[in-house]
């Protein structure tokens, strides 16, 4: 009956240790996820606007797609400064780039921002207005998608996801039929899930 009763004990008591460990290594698992935006040492961001501000960005050329492929000294090409833009360049801390355009600390008022990685865990963020008469969702995707990881942002630089609440960003889809696709729980924080012109779903 002891022995039994000793036996049974044990295996509870080893099942409790097994069961504790597996709650702590899943802790440690989850928490230890960090964010690739958190490696990069440095950001270095220049933006250039366009005088009329009910224009910035939707005039022809503004962050097209394929349009600035980065600044010069850093891989890419000479910036176009007569387009609205905003970029931030991921750097080693002390490293510097050549850019034509006023620095400043963060991109500030765009509709659409992504980030793509460029190697030595570092990444390029870029914010554009979509073209006039263009899907903003649709053309913040397809800009994201031109690079090998890229991902829409909700500014540049880019504020990590919050693992414990992965959202859509501004400018980003809310369809449904996405955010299952993408394992987004919806808007992030302080957006709502709105119609465009267009009649699709997008976070604003």
């Amino acid at each position: 009956m002891v022995a039994a009763m000793s036996t049974s004990f044990g295996r509870a008591l080893g099942r409790a240790a097994a069961l504790a460990l597996l709650g702590t290594w899943l802790t440690a698992g989850c928490s230890g996820e960090e964010s690739p935006y958190e490696k990069v040492e440095d950001w270095q961001c220049f933006e250039q606007k366009l005088e009329n501000a009910a224009g910035a960005g939707g005039a022809a050329g503004a962050g097209g797609a394929s349009g600035l492929a980065g600044a010069a000294g850093h891989g890419g090409a000479q910036p176009e400064t007569e387009a609205a833009s905003c970029d931030c360049y991921g750097v080693k801390a002390g490293e510097t780039v050549d850019d034509p355009r006023p620095a400043v600390s963060e991109c500030s008022g765009w509709r659409c921002c992504y980030a793509w990685p460029t190697g030595d865990d570092s990444y390029d963020c870029r914010c554009v207005d979509e073209p006039s008469g263009v899907q903003l969702a649709q053309f913040c995707e397809g800009a994201a998608l031109e690079h090998d990881g890229g991902e829409v942002v909700d500014n540049c630089p880019p504020t990590p996801r919050d693992n414990a609440a992965y959202c859509a960003f501004q400018g980003e889809s809310c369809a449904p039929e996405y955010l299952e696709e993408q394992s987004l729980n919806g808007c992030c924080q302080g957006l709502s899930c709105v119609l465009d012109t267009y009649g699709d779903s997008v976070c604003r």
